[in-house]
């Protein structure tokens, strides 16, 4: 190693929190790690702080006294000396609405509180990672601009050079056949003394074989052409001189005439190897910007890529642990009553059997008691209450399959593969999604129509399948409700009451014949989701699975969910994820996922 070359400087993050428990945790983390750490206890300082000495990142909490998170990060985001550093908010808010809230105000990234140490220092990295890749490719534009600039200032010295300087030149009269050359062509072909060109036609011989291999016929007719037929030329040839150098050189000649007759022919010749050189490392420059170019436009699409699956991911886990938690505190009492429900019958039983049996035991009531037969219709409520109950058991079962739907669902994390029921995953999601099937406002009902085919387990992910069939499911819907509401302004009551949403579910098992070394046959589930919606031109279609390319307005819609779920195809089980649309012919989106797949 060098001694004298420079350590690389270390990165600069800047941590904003009111709490300085907090301050001193995450500073002695990055600082054990290489970093060079700085602290501000309030927004105020860390802003006064970034504008006077700006820092590489800035780790950022939320809830602060007198400036919270969000408003320091847009006041940062709107100072353009301060604009591109990347801003990461650390906080305990983990609603989705927080992250959108942070994203929307600037920040590259979203860790929430309590956090793990790898995590916050890969998440760090990712983005000093990304700010350098930046930095470099703008140094290298940078570079790039100062190339072309020389050159162009090369060029231009180049022309005034030629304008000002002395060329080579060379004359030959075509009457006396006497030759003349300037000292400058004998010194652009470094000529020694004793073998300086002469006046005879020989010399022109002499001339011509300094002229490379490759030159030599181009150079030789275009010099019999001046002088047989007067024809000019202006060529750019190589050649090499009499000390053995490779050179460059631009070479012409024109014929003088006198009524009507050739009498001399005037040429010169001007060494252009600078020119051409610099012109060859212009285009070898070229060359390696665009593949730099190339390579970076790689580079950041793969870390958008990367970011579009941290976000999606920590959204995921985020809904994933609220899913499960009110799937949890919806099931204690939910239990609590569908245990008490038999008790609670049999009581009611013994207490009708106990008034059944002084009925008949004393058929005639007392005044009193006989009014509060009549007040309470206890001929009704002995015949409703069984009703009661069993309407009670009903919607308790009724909770606790949506309770059991909720907790599948929120399975994200699953590290394997299992076995499972795929009509059981389109039911369980169906039930989740059951609350925006029901008719709102001018929009109807939205009937869902099945068509299940006799389907064996498949090997899959269950979680990431189900939140495959939710987005598909969810994007239907919502082109359902769009095309309802483009509609609401242009058709009659009865017109939209006569056009029906609908949602068509096919599943089958189809065989293939794979073209490989033997003959195989690979077995596969198709699940098919159609809607009756606007449908999609051809230009959405080709952009519909790129991370955050949405149609939805603004708020709606993040651009991921196809994205994700073409990845869950794709990438984890080996299948493929299509899309099938036109406008005004709604959408479908077909699933194929091999049934043994590993």
């Amino acid at each position: 190693m060098n001694s004298n070359q420079a350590p690389e400087a270390k990165s600069k993050i800047l941590i904003v929190d009111d709490k300085p428990d907090n301050l001193r945790l995450l500073s002695k983390m990055l600082s054990t790690h290489g970093y060079e750490v700085r602290r501000a206890i309030n927004a105020s300082t860390a802003l006064m702080g970034v504008q006077a000495a700006p820092p590489d990142l800035i780790l950022l909490d939320i809830r602060m006294p007198d400036m919270n998170g969000y408003e320091l990060c847009q006041k940062l985001k709107a100072i353009e000396q301060t604009r591109e550093i990347p801003v990461i908010f650390l906080s305990a808010l983990n609603e989705v609405l927080d992250k959108v809230k942070a994203f929307e105000a600037g920040c590259a990234d979203y860790i929430t509180k309590p956090f793990q140490i790898q995590e916050v220092l890969a998440r760090v990295e990712n983005q000093l990672t990304i700010r350098r890749q930046k930095a470099l490719l703008q140094k290298e534009i940078c570079e790039r601009k100062q190339v072309e600039k020389a050159l162009r200032q090369s060029k231009t010295l180049l022309n005034q050079t030629v304008r000002i300087t002395k060329v080579g030149g060379w004359s030959i009269d075509l009457v006396s056949k006497e030759c003349f050359w300037t000292q400058e062509v004998s010194q652009i072909l470094e000529l020694s003394v004793e073998f300086q060109l002469n006046d005879s036609m020989e010399s022109i011989d002499f001339y011509l074989s300094f002229y490379s291999p490759t030159a030599q016929p181009v150079i030789r007719e275009a010099f019999r052409n001046a002088l047989e037929d007067g024809k000019p030329y202006d060529l750019e040839l190589p050649l090499i001189t009499a000390k053995n150098n490779h050179r460059w050189v631009r070479t012409t000649a024109q014929t003088v005439y006198e009524q009507g007759n050739s009498l001399r022919v005037f040429g010169n010749i001007m060494d252009i190897t600078e020119r051409k050189q610099a012109e060859e490392a212009l285009r070898l420059s070229e060359a390696r910007e665009r593949d730099r170019a190339t390579q970076l436009e790689l580079t950041l699409s793969e870390l958008k890529r990367t970011q579009a699956r941290l976000i999606q991911t920590e959204k995921m886990s985020s809904l994933g642990q609220m899913v499960a938690g009110v799937a949890h505190e919806i099931n204690n009492p939910v239990s609590f009553i569908y245990g008490n429900l038999i008790p609670a019958s049999e009581y009611a039983s013994d207490l009708i059997r106990l008034i059944e049996t002084y009925q008949q035991t004393y058929p005639n009531p007392t005044p009193e008691i006989k009014d509060l037969i009549e007040e309470i219709d206890l001929d009704f409520l002995m015949e409703d209450w069984q009703k009661l109950m069993n309407s009670m058991q009903v919607g308790a079962e009724r909770i606790h399959e949506i309770v059991l739907s909720l907790r599948n669902f929120s399975r994200l994390n699953q590290l394997e593969k299992e076995y499972i029921d795929i009509h059981d995953g389109l039911d369980k999601t169906l039930l989740i999604l059951n609350h925006r099937l029901r008719a709102v406002g001018d929009r109807s009902k939205i009937e869902v129509i099945k068509n299940y085919g006799e389907l064996p387990p498949v090997n899959c992910y269950n979680s990431q399948l189900n939140q495959v069939f939710m987005n598909l499911l969810n994007n239907a819907i919502d082109a359902l409700s769009e095309s309802n509401d483009n509609d609401s302004n242009s058709r009659s009551n009865n017109q939209r009451e006569s056009i029906t949403s609908k949602i068509w579910i096919h599943t089958e098992k189809i065989s293939e014949q794979l073209l490989t070394e033997k003959l195989k046959t690979e077995e596969k589930v198709v699940i098919r989701i159609i809607d009756n919606g606007p449908g999609m031109n051809e230009q959405v279609q080709k952009q519909i699975f790129d991370p955050f390319f949405t149609t939805k307005p603004v708020g709606r819609g993040t651009g991921l969910g196809l994205a994700i779920s073409y990845q869950i195809i794709v990438e984890k089980h080996g299948g493929h994820l299509s899309c099938v649309s036109a406008p005004g012919q709604g959408t479908e989106f077909i699933v194929e996922i091999p049934i043994g797949n590993t």
